[in-house]
């Protein structure tokens, strides 16, 4: 019985690096995985309410570097940083009149008092210049 345990054991070891090296190879066949966009209509769940949170603008990232959730952040790269929302997680951020659907991308913010970071560009659609209140709400 402890034999078959063990090789359960390794088998199922052996399955995890299987697992991470295909996962690896997918990512460096797809590197342009970088800028996540969707061209799929996406509505407000039913019954979704916003959430009031002060947001603040990521700077891009320097020397190619990759948030925790594997994108470099660009001037074109729309994304939002959030501390425990799952990454790809879309939301709709919206600023006065203007909203936009987007995803999490990356992990942050880091500065207290702060409930999301934008990137330079979903900064700009949303016509804002540095920290401000926004909305949000998840996305179907």
């Amino acid at each position: 019985m402890k034999l078959v345990a063990q090789r359960v054991g390794v088998l199922a070891a052996v399955a995890l690096v299987a697992l991470i090296v295909a996962l690896e190879l997918a990512h460096r066949l797809n590197p342009s995985s970088s800028a996540p966009t969707t061209t799929v209509q996406a509505i407000p769940s039913p019954g979704a309410s916003w959430n009031d949170v002060r947001a603040g603008i990521l700077s891009p990232s320097k020397n190619g570097e990759k948030t925790a959730c594997g994108v470099t952040i660009g001037v074109t790269t729309f994304g939002v940083a959030h501390p425990s929302l799952p990454c790809g997680t879309r939301i709709f951020v919206a600023y006065g009149h203007i909203q936009a659907l987007t995803q999490v991308i990356a992990r942050g913010p880091y500065v207290p008092g702060r409930g999301l970071d934008l990137t330079p560009a979903l900064a700009v659609k949303l016509g804002i210049r540095s920290a401000a209140d926004v909305r949000w709400r998840f996305a179907q």
